[in-house]
């Protein structure tokens, strides 16, 4: 029976439950109505196994290994569900927060301690970690980092290893973030990462962490870059502008 309801299955009350908690409708951008979906697919899926244990229950076939499993399941559904609304969240405070500044060593080690407790053996050197402010609300630049390191992580999982490796540069009133780790498939990491956001994710994932990773980037004015390495790795690059630089402010060193 569990089986059988982990196949998404929205219907009517799928929709109706989708636009009332997220706004969004058959006019929304592909992009939004994604969001809307990756939402609503685990919160739906979690109910439907909550039916399937009270189906069970009433008919007198409940066992504690049943019991068990679909706990398990909708445990795993919320959690789902739970990561995809810290997401819009995020998207939302891009759209309405102001840039800010933020302590970008400050931030690294907050997102990478956010991804260790789901990847306890995950490890991230960052060479050039300094105590540079960027342009960037601090809470947003956590999410930010927080999402490519997660996606490294999941990547790196996949190969069998469980590191990654950063760099720090500034220079002028820019500083470079450049993240690699290992991939099984570095081309098509890449293809997936540039496609529209209903593809834009590797096989098992939800996609929203590049959309997230984007939209912030776009409120405080920083770019990336992906490349595609030889030999399984993949490399990110994300640039943010120095907070408070000016080029008239140089040193005078005779």
């Amino acid at each position: 029976m569990f089986n059988r309801l982990n196949r998404a299955n929205f219907g009517k009350r799928g929709r109706r439950l989708e636009t009332m908690a997220t706004g969004h409708n058959e006019t929304d951008t592909p992009e939004a109505q994604f969001l809307a979906h990756q939402l609503m697919q685990p919160v739906t899926a979690a109910d439907n196994y909550a039916a399937a244990l009270l189906e069970l229950l009433h008919g007198g076939r409940l066992t504690p290994e049943k019991l068990e499993e679909g706990l398990a399941k909708i445990k795993s559904q919320t959690e789902k569900a739970l990561g995809t609304a810290k997401a819009l969240r995020a998207l939302t405070r891009a759209q309405t927060t102001a840039a800010g500044r933020a302590l970008f060593s400050e931030a690294f080690k907050a997102g990478l301690t956010r991804v260790q407790t789901l990847f306890p053996a995950f490890s991230c050197p960052a060479e050039g970690l300094c105590g540079t402010n960027v342009v960037c609300d601090p809470v947003l630049l956590e999410e930010l980092l927080f999402n490519l390191l997660k996606n490294a992580a999941e990547a790196a999982s996949d190969t069998g290893s469980s590191k990654a490796r950063a760099a720090v540069t500034v220079s002028g009133g820019t500083l470079v973030f450049t993240l690699t780790n290992p991939v099984a498939d570095a081309d098509e990491a890449f293809t997936a990462a540039q496609g529209p956001a209903a593809v834009n994710r590797k096989k098992g994932g939800s996609g929203t962490g590049l959309i997230v990773v984007r939209r912030i980037l776009e409120a405080c004015r920083g770019r990336l870059s992906l490349t595609a390495l030889s030999e399984g790795q993949f490399s990110t690059t994300v640039t943010f502008c120095v907070a408070g630089y000016s080029p008239r402010t140089v040193s005078n060193k005779n």
